[in-house]
């Protein structure tokens, strides 16, 4: 079982554990004999009321929600993503817009289950425009098929749908269309979203009040010093109370990045990123400055792995960005708004390069928590070393300032870090796949 499994596996175990049904999942003991009834269940949950992924379980009795599998006797009806994907296309839904839905098999308790997937999405309420209807017939002719009726709102409250042939109540529908145009979203996730299209971004002009004095009072008491509260600043043009801003200046200690001194030009430094909203900041971070000015990219987080029985001297330093996160999605603007965007594609390539080497892009959380698990389980002090030795170093530029040697040496650990944890994670990710 790989670890997306294993994640699923575990929490429909927990969901069946509550011995009910709720509002994102619903038990069903075989797949439906009714396609009307398998269309309506899943624009139900994709209209759910929790905004997350729902979930159609089978293989589970839904009264008692005893697990009894999907077997011989009961997978006639049985369909795998392709077939789910398929039957879905032929539908005929307000704006072409379709739930996204994907089947998983998982084992629990020697048993198969059939989770269908249906993922989140901002593009509720979804609805048909034109009727779904079965065409079964009793033996008498008499049409007996259900229909899901076009325009009508389906959506789940706790563990009920709306019923087949009604719409939902008006509150519950402008529940849905809020969540379409994010008005309940926090600001946070709103500048997220915003990021997501750089090109609905202008440049803000700068005028005389943009600055900000600080005051150096140690090399230089009582003198102020004017600096411009940014470099470059953009606002979306939809909403301009959002605005992100970037810096030549940073405020943390340590101002320089391993990734600076793999360039030819190493005079870079990392840069203070800010998104704000009505002047209020809501992310900072910074971003790193690369072989003179030529390219901007997010800093990677750091991460450190201890190992369980060694001392913290000798844990690896991990260089890390998760999928979907503020950094992945600044890091897409830094390339189309700064000047990496105006390279030609080979120098593009040849900036990201080091990056994408050297910086380790996480799926998720949890996927960055179970390889951390899996290199604390291998790794020791003697793997340590031997892994590292076959690592390369840091060739210095005659371009680059003084430094320190224990700055030096603290820079080459954290890059032979990286070409160790790159390998490790490679080889775990294809291991897991093989599974």
């Amino acid at each position: 079982m790989n670890r997306a499994s294993k994640a699923l596996a575990e929490e429909i175990t927990s969901l069946i554990n509550k011995k009910q049904e709720g509002g994102y999942w619903d038990f069903k003991q075989q797949w439906h004999d009714s396609k009307a009834d398998l269309l309506h269940d899943i624009i139900c949950l994709t209209n759910n009321m929790e905004n997350r992924d729902a979930y159609l379980i089978f293989g589970v009795e839904d009264k008692t929600c005893q697990i009894i599998g999907i077997n011989e006797d009961n997978s006639r009806n049985r369909l795998n993503t392709v077939g789910v994907v398929n039957f879905l296309r032929d539908k005929k839904f307000v704006g072409d817009v379709r739930p996204i839905a994907r089947v998983e098999t998982i084992d629990i308790e020697g048993k198969e289950l059939d989770i269908l997937i249906i993922e989140n999405s901002h593009y509720t309420p979804f609805r048909l425009s034109q009727d779904f209807k079965d065409r079964p017939k009793k033996s008498d002719g008499k049409d007996t098929g259900k229909t899901v009726k076009a325009n009508n709102v389906y959506t789940r409250i706790q563990d009920t749908n709306t019923p087949i042939d009604k719409t939902a109540d008006p509150d519950k529908e402008e529940r849905l269309w809020r969540k379409r145009l994010r008005i309940d979203e926090p600001a946070y996730n709103k500048a997220m979203y915003y990021l997501e299209n750089p090109e609905d971004w202008e440049k803000a002009e700068r005028d005389s009040s943009d600055s900000y004095i600080a005051t150096d009072g140690l090399r230089y008491p009582g003198l102020k010093l004017h600096r411009p509260a940014w470099d470059y600043s953009y606002y979306y043009r939809y909403a301009p109370e959002y605005s992100i801003e970037f810096t030549s200046y940073c405020s943390g200690t340590n101002n320089k990045h391993f990734l600076c001194l793999l360039f030819p030009d190493p005079n870079c430094t990392l840069m203070d990123v800010v998104v704000k909203v009505s002047n209020q900041t809501i992310y900072k971070y910074f971003y790193v400055d690369l072989d003179g000015t030529k390219a901007e990219l997010i800093c990677p987080r750091n991460g450190i792995i201890e190992f369980s029985d060694n001392p913290s001297e000798k844990a690896f330093i991990m260089s890390y960005v998760v999928k979907g996160s503020f950094e992945c999605i600044v890091n897409e603007f830094l390339i189309e708004k700064f000047p990496i965007k105006k390279q030609s594609p080979d120098n593009i390539y040849r900036y990201i390069k080091p990056w994408k080497d050297c910086v380790i892009q996480f799926e998720s959380e949890y996927e960055k928590d179970e390889f951390k698990k899996y290199i604390v389980n291998k790794y020791n002090e003697v793997i340590y070393n031997q892994e590292t030795q076959n690592t390369n170093d840091i060739l210095l530029s005659e371009k680059i300032p003084s430094i320190s040697s224990d700055l030096l040496k603290y820079h080459n650990r954290v890059y032979k870090d990286a070409q160790v944890l790159m390998r490790e994670y490679e080889t775990w990710r294809n291991s897991l796949n093989a599974h």
